[in-house]
């Protein structure tokens, strides 16, 4: 085990050329040690940020005791009340992902966040995570260091420098330095699955075996490890599968795909959504994307799971077309709603969709359109043809994804269609020098 000097002191040089730094600071023991050595190194680009969460009596006084105990140590401090929505979570759970939308929010690229998690928080995710029969992924636990925004690389940067320490030798230290912290007394409460961990199974185990903790958080390391080596493999296996971006999503190869082993198929799957940042699937949604892989050609079945705005982690639907497999972000419900625009500026659709206009050779004048959707009958004649067909069929021949023809823009201008989304302009509906529609799916944020 590191001791408290030996995880700053090799990151000097990394947090001296981080822009700024920002410490999860609750207060506690944990949290009030890694915010004092960063002091005591001498670090000015510092900010100590304490999350309120509003879900104890207590909450305001700690909030002071940290604006104090940073003010005494001339560092900056800054504290964010947020609301703790469960939405069907767990509590421990909700209360971190709302500290972690603080530290999106406020972290910009080439910031670091520091957070004071330590051996004995990987071995409780490593156990608790066991119990819940979680596979390799889960069992790596929590890594040292990663984006703070898993969708972008370039975001700041999430450190845990003590995740190799125990917790006495934290103890140890405050101690020794006469350190003043805070006592959470909702971290007694064995009804919550870590606490009963913490305090029942995990000091039974080290009685036992004075090492557990310390070879839970070695063997979390080699699964991290394992994991990385099985993800190269998985990369490889992925790029054989001809994966292309879509107007919406992406898609692969089936015939590709089918060329693997069913136990290969489930790990690419499970791949390619982390890549995509979706939630993971069960037994249960793993079973119907089987089925749906080997459904009928003239089939158009749907698996789902999630919400549209899942906190987190995005809920996603697969679809097959083309001999192709899509991954979708879980889409709402089409509306029938119209909209004006004026050919040019950023339309908003509803459901994450957009469309504007570029300057293009041929394309629609600047003026005043309505937006329409399929209500079933609708006919057009595209530039260039020699009759009108029925927008169904223009939309097959086309090739427009089956679940996108319901939500494809349909652009009148005096009551005449004139563009059907940025798929085809209509006759008469162009003129040269004006813009082409440009319809697109504009991702939300899930923080």
């Amino acid at each position: 085990m590191a001791s408290v000097f030996q995880a700053l002191e090799h990151l000097k040089a990394q947090l001296g050329s981080a822009r700024h730094l920002w410490v999860g600071y609750s207060g506690g023991l944990d949290s009030t040690v890694l915010l004092q050595q960063l002091v005591q190194l001498g670090f000015k680009n510092l900010t100590a940020l304490h999350v309120h969460h509003q879900l104890s009596g207590h909450a305001d006084s700690w909030a002071e005791h940290c604006r104090k105990q940073a003010e005494q140590w001339a560092c900056d401090f800054k504290s964010v009340r947020v609301s703790v929505d469960l939405q069907g979570r767990g509590l421990e759970q909700a209360a971190r992902d709302a500290r972690y939308r603080v530290f999106n929010t406020l972290a910009q690229a080439g910031d670091i966040v520091l957070t004071a998690h330590h051996a004995g928080d990987q071995a409780e995710t490593f156990l608790f995570r066991l119990l819940r029969g979680a596979g390799l992924k889960g069992l790596a636990g929590v890594p040292k260091q990663r984006p703070l925004d898993a969708r972008d690389k370039n975001s700041a940067l999430l450190l845990r420098p003590f995740l190799t320490m125990h917790r006495s030798a934290i103890l140890s230290y405050a101690q020794d330095k006469q350190l003043r912290w805070i006592e959470d007394d909702s971290n007694s409460n064995t009804d919550l699955d870590r606490n009963y961990l913490r305090h029942k199974l995990v000091p039974v185990m080290e009685q036992r075996w004075p090492n557990a903790v310390a070879r839970i958080e070695a063997s979390a390391d080699l699964l991290q490890q394992s994991g990385r080596l099985l993800d190269e493999y998985l990369a490889e296996d992925l790029n054989v599968c001809d994966l292309r971006p879509e107007r919406l999503g992406c898609s692969l190869s089936l015939d590709k795909f089918t060329g693997f082993s069913w136990l290969r198929q489930k790990h690419l799957l499970r791949y390619w959504l982390v890549q995509n940042h979706y939630l993971l699937p069960g037994q249960q949604q793993l079973e119907q994307i089987q089925y749906l892989i080997s459904a009928a050609d003239d089939a158009n079945p749907e698996v789902s799971w999630g919400g549209s705005s899942t906190a987190g982690s995005p809920g996603c639907s697969f679809y097959r077309f083309q001999l192709r497999l899509y991954l979708l972000p879980r889409m709402q419900k089409a509306g029938k709603n119209t909209f004006s625009w004026n050919g040019e500026s950023i339309c908003g659709l509803g459901g994450g969709f957009v469309l504007g206009g570029e300057k293009a050779a041929f394309g629609l004048a600047a003026g005043d359109y309505e937006i329409r959707f399929r209500s079933g009958g609708e006919r057009c004649r595209p530039e260039g043809r020699d009759k009108s067909q029925t927008l169904k069929k223009l939309l097959q021949e086309y090739r427009l994804e089956p679940w996108l023809r319901d939500r494809v823009p349909l652009i009148y201008h005096e009551n005449m269609l004139v563009a059907v989304g940025d798929l085809w302009l209509c006759k008469g509906g162009g003129e040269p020098g004006g813009y082409q529609p440009r319809w697109y799916y504009q991702p939300q944020s899930h923080v």
